[in-house]
This record gives C-alpha cells, structure tokens and sequence, in this order.
C-alpha cells in the first residue's frame, strides 16, 4: 500500500509539474504572439508615416523632374542615318558549311552522303532567303528614321528661326507635360511669340493636400492629427509654386525662349456666385538667365517667386485669393 500511494504522489506531482510547465509555455508563447503583433503594429506605423512623408515630398517637389535639355543646332546638324549594307552572312556561313562538308564513316556507310549534301544545299537557298528578309525589314527600319530625322532636321530649323508652328510642333511631339496629369495638373497654350511663351496650368485645389498627419510616437507608435492651418497652406502654396517652376523649366529645356509666364489656376469661391470655379492665383514672370541660376533641387518652391516679377495673394490662415492672370503683352 505505501508502495503505491508514493506512485500515486510521484504521478500527480508530475501532472502538477507538466500542468505548470505548460502554463508557463503558453505564457511564454502569449508574450511572443503580443510582441508580434506589436512588432507589426509599429511596422504598419513606420508604412503610413513614410508614405505620408513621402507623398508630401512629391507634391512640393513637381520642379525637380524635367526633360533633359535640347541642343537644337546639334540636332539640325545632324548627319541623316546610314542606309544598310546587305551583307548576306547568313548565305556566306551556309555555303562555307557546304563547300567544307566532310561526309563521316557513318554517313559513308549508310550512304547518306548525298542526302546531307542536299540539306545543305537548301540550307543555302534558305539563308539567301533570309538574308534578303533582314535587309528588306532593315530598308524599311531606316525609310522610318529617315523620315524621323527629317522631321527633327525641319523641326529643329524652324526652331532656330524662332517660328511659332516649330515651337508648338516640339511641345505636342514632345509632350512634356503628360506626367503631370497624374497629379491632376493640365497644361495649356495661352500664347506663343518668337522670345516669349505663356501657359496656363491649372492645378487641383486645396484638397490634394492632407487635412491630418501621420507621425510616430517614442514608442513607435502612429499618431494622427490635424494639421495646423498654416502648415497646411504652407505645403499647398509650395505645391503650387513647384507646379509653376516645372512648367517653365519643360519649356527652357526645349525651346530657345528667353521668357515663360505661367499663370496657375484652381477651382475657387466665386463670392459673386456663390459657386467654385477656375480662377487665377499664381502669375509668374520666368526669364531665362536668372531661371538657370536657380538650384532647383535645394530652393523653397514658395521663396523662389521672389526671384521673378509675379502676382500672389496668399495668406497663411486663408490660403490663395485670385489675382489678374499676366499677359506676354505687358513685356513686349
């Protein structure tokens, strides 16, 4: 009987011990999982943060993306491409198999001598075949940059003698300003004078920027709140001064024009109306030598207007109120 009931002490003690060494796996195994998910947490935090950050960064940078600039002299004197040469050296390797063709034992033996001499004869014509297919796709790869270069030729001459169908030509071809669409920013033509181009870019309205942001707390946490109103119209105010700066840079890279006015435009109160509608809030006068002293990559977009003569009226806690759009007139 003592024999037994020692067992019975030594198995309950054992399910005492295996019940708390499971207790304490599963509450090792919780504080793993808690510590997952608050790893996730602030992984999803650290996410929104960067791409709030980043999407503001974008908005205020639209000037520091531009088209390389274009040399037109060195594209109107540009030498036309080369026709192709017909070479034929897919025949050439396919008679130099033939004429070389060495018939082996087992061929000899099993009299296939012929028979192969005939697989490479038609190898040949095959390859003459193909041969004149190659040159034929090459004539016509080099009538299309014939026609390419003539129209850059013609282009590029237009534009050097400053004519106004050569500088829309360029900016319909050219399209500099399709990327911009994404951001909900359409760019228009207002006039088009040999030294001189104005363009009206309307832009979205206030609401492209964000009315809260994200940011991260000491502990890793997100945090969102309402961003102060002068921030706010700060970043919307740099957007819109970036708008302006990429229009006129597009145009500086691609035509030899010494001045560029843009007026920005957005949907507005109409006190008058009682309805929004386009109106002008951003008029800027850019010429040329001191647009290239810019460092377009380092400069406030907003500051950057006192560089040039332009119209504005922005207030910190009210944002933009329209302003009388420039004309080239008022320069010639």
């Amino acid at each position: 009987m003592a024999t037994a009931r020692r067992i019975e002490r030594a198995e309950a003690a054992a399910r005492r011990r295996a019940e708390r060494d499971a207790l304490r796996r599963r509450r090792e195994l919780m504080a793993q999982m808690a510590a997952a998910e608050r790893m996730q947490e602030q992984q999803r935090a650290a996410y929104e943060v960067a791409l709030f950050e980043n999407y503001l960064q974008v908005i205020v940078s639209v000037h520091k993306e531009c088209w390389n600039p274009w040399d037109w002299r060195q594209i109107a004197a540009a030498a036309p491409p080369p026709p192709p040469v017909f070479t034929g050296r897919h025949e050439a390797a396919a008679q130099h198999a033939l004429q070389t063709y060495e018939p082996s034992l087992t061929e000899k033996l099993f009299k296939q001598e012929v028979k192969r001499r005939q697989a490479l004869t038609e190898d040949v014509e095959r390859a003459r075949q193909g041969d004149q297919a190659e040159h034929h796709m090459a004539l016509q790869q080099h009538q299309q940059a014939m026609a390419q270069w003539q129209w850059y030729k013609r282009v590029a001459h237009g534009v050097l003698s400053h004519e106004l169908e050569a500088y829309r030509a360029v900016l319909d071809y050219i399209a500099p300003f399709d990327e911009l669409g994404e951001l909900g920013i359409i760019v228009s033509l207002d006039e088009v004078l040999p030294g001189g181009i104005a363009v009206a870019c309307a832009v979205r309205d206030q609401e492209i920027v964000p009315t809260e942001e994200r940011r991260l707390t000491a502990a890793g946490k997100l945090s969102v709140k309402t961003i102060p109103a002068g921030r706010y119209w700060e970043i919307y105010q740099d957007h819109v001064c970036s708008c302006a700066l990429r229009v006129a840079r597009e145009i500086f890279a691609l035509l030899p024009v010494e001045r560029v006015v843009v007026n920005v435009s957005t949907e507005l109160l109409d006190v008058s109306t009682g309805h929004k509608g386009p109106m002008t809030i951003l008029g800027v006068n850019f010429v040329r030598p001191t647009f290239e002293r810019l460092n377009l990559d380092r400069l406030d977009p907003s500051n950057a207007m006192t560089n040039f003569v332009h119209r504005m009226s922005f207030k910190k806690t009210k944002g933009f109120s329209a302003i009388v759009p420039f004309t080239l007139a008022e320069w010639a």
